[in-house]
């Protein structure tokens, strides 16, 4: 039979809160959840810890098993020079086309790549194919942005044109 106590996890008590940001610590502050790492669950004094609260009470050092640890986030991996390689050759390929950039390219399972890009114009996505598969030597398909035009402009030219 399992231990419920020991199987409860940080986001079981995050689950709780959802839709607010704030966080009653053991001391009756308030913090925001970004700044609290760790929940205790002794019913003296429940609630959130912040880094110093836990070094201050020894948490981690007393192996109590009372204290529930904040588990690390996996961060989104940081943009490979591949990429910025793959987004350079498409913006190059497709410089004829005025109001349209590639921002963002991604390389799937199978080594084909989708390159997201934002436009102010219409062009035919047929017509950006070809003279992409004319210059690059690369599995691709091409998907657009879908935004107003004003983020369209800020996407393209990394600020708003003023009228």
């Amino acid at each position: 039979m399992k231990n419920i106590r020991t199987s409860i996890t940080y986001e079981y008590f995050e689950k709780l809160h959802v839709g607010t940001v704030d966080r009653r610590c053991i001391d009756g502050s308030i913090h925001g959840c970004g700044s609290c790492k760790g929940y205790c669950r002794y019913y003296g004094h429940p609630g959130y810890l912040t880094e110093k609260m836990i070094t201050e009470k020894h948490c981690i050092e007393k192996g109590g098993h009372h204290f529930v640890g904040k588990s690390k986030r996996q961060r989104q991996p940081k943009r490979t020079s591949i990429d910025k390689e793959i987004i350079a050759a498409a913006s190059s390929a497709l410089s004829p086309f005025e109001g349209l950039k590639v921002t963002k390219a991604k390389q799937d399972e199978t080594g084909s790549w989708t390159l997201y890009y934002a436009q102010i114009s219409d062009y035919d996505s047929d017509i950006l194919c070809e003279n992409l598969s004319a210059q690059c030597d690369f599995d691709f398909s091409l998907s657009r942005i879908s935004c107003d035009f004003d983020t369209a402009v800020r996407l393209v030219y990394g600020k708003m044109i003023k009228a």
